[in-house]
């Protein structure tokens, strides 16, 4: 037993002794060599990746604002009250009753373009979709996306378009009814092509003047992260985004949220150690968004997904990495956007929970409900 503790005494004497010489060779001339030549070695992958990047095309098509209809009843309920439904959609579309329903604006780079995506952009879609599942509510949504746009590019560019999505929303909505989950069909509407299903009277949505955006996403840091050699620091972020943000915000109203997402880049092909620089400092970048929702009560700050979603993710997918290693594919977007929308959601319900609790009701019962209501408006109108 004496010898056994003399033998671990002198292997742990011996291992301290051997890291105290390794840490002898470790001078601050020799660290500060090791991170130049790692600076260097990033700095030259930067400038080659630069130089050789192909660009992704943009989608094919795809639409770029819409309206989803969340539809309270599953198919079972519709086979057994179908002629009822039916009679209750008709008096609820003839009397123009107005749904209550969210407006969002979806805003930024390629991400809201859907690079890296083949037939359309799924993002700014699928994050209204999760949305208006989550809150039970209707989302009218428009995308509003500069392909390779900083901050400074993206403010430049989409002020005049969310003015006239305020302004002319009724009509948009008329025109642009997205398409229920399991049918669908494309129109040209000015040359952008748009998903359509409904009548505007059939989704139940009255014409405003004057539309509120209860929300604006807002997607943008790795254009402006592709500068920084250029002189655009964090700090230089942080003053581009606050001048965005001012006026997007004097431009949508005091009562409209905007959520600034983080950008994940862990899960792109970059090589190393490019990728654990671009990394780092996209976190950095973020810590700027996160710092403007501490400042700002209308700010909200959504941090990137854990690590096990993606996990799940490449298990269930397999590749959710678009060709260029940089950009997600048609299933990266659709797990980044479900997330958001579902981080949306929870602030949502936050801000208001006599809403969501008042949507606790079974869907049968409402439905139940409804049809009373119907027959008994008939026969008032038979009895005149």
């Amino acid at each position: 037993w004496s010898r056994s503790l003399w033998i671990v005494d002198e292997r742990s004497h011996y291992m301290m002794s051997h890291s105290w010489k390794t840490l002898r060779l470790v001078t601050p001339k020799r660290l500060a060599s090791v991170v130049a030549g790692a600076g260097g070695l990033v700095c030259a992958q930067t400038a080659y990746l630069q130089s050789t990047y192909v660009p992704l095309p943009r989608p094919s098509g795809g639409a770029t604002h819409g309206v989803e209809l969340w539809q309270e009843s599953n198919v079972d309920q519709h086979a057994l009250f179908s002629e009822e439904q039916s009679l209750v959609e008709r008096l609820r579309s003839s009397r123009e009753v107005p749904t209550r329903r969210r407006n969002v604006l979806i805003i930024g780079d390629s991400l809201v373009v859907g690079i890296g995506c083949k037939e359309a952009p799924v993002m700014p879609q699928i994050i209204c979709k999760r949305l208006a599942n989550l809150l039970q509510v209707d989302v009218s949504w428009k995308a509003l996306g500069v392909n390779g746009g900083d901050v400074r590019t993206i403010h430049k560019n989409v002020l005049e378009t969310v003015k006239k999505f305020q302004s002319e929303q009724g009509d948009a909505i008329e025109d642009a009814v997205t398409a229920t989950p399991h049918t669908s069909n494309r129109s040209e509407h000015d040359g952008v092509s748009i998903a359509r299903t409904r009548s505007m009277s059939e989704a139940g949505l009255s014409k405003q003047p004057q539309v509120k955006v209860d929300a604006v996403v807002v997607l943008c840091g790795l254009n402006d992260l592709k500068r920084i050699f250029m002189g655009r620091t964090s700090r230089v972020f942080q003053q581009d985004l606050h001048n965005f943000i001012t006026d997007l915000k004097a431009q949508v109203g005091e009562e409209c949220i905007i959520f600034l997402p983080a950008i994940p880049l862990e899960e792109t092909r970059l090589p190393e150690p490019l990728k654990t620089a671009a990394v780092r400092l996209s976190q950095i970048f973020d810590e700027e968004k996160k710092f403007m929702a501490t400042q700002q009560p209308w700010i909200h700050f959504i941090p990137k997904p854990a690590i096990e979603i993606w996990r799940k993710a490449k298990e269930r997918c397999g590749e959710i990495v678009a060709g260029d290693g940089v950009h997600p594919n048609e299933e990266g977007y659709k797990v980044f956007a479900e997330y958001i929308g579902q981080e949306m959601a929870q602030l949502f319900r936050k801000l208001d929970p006599g809403a969501d609790a008042n949507r606790q009701t079974a869907p049968l019962q409402r439905m139940i409900s409804s049809v009373i209501n119907a027959h008994q408006e008939i026969r008032q109108v038979e009895v005149r």
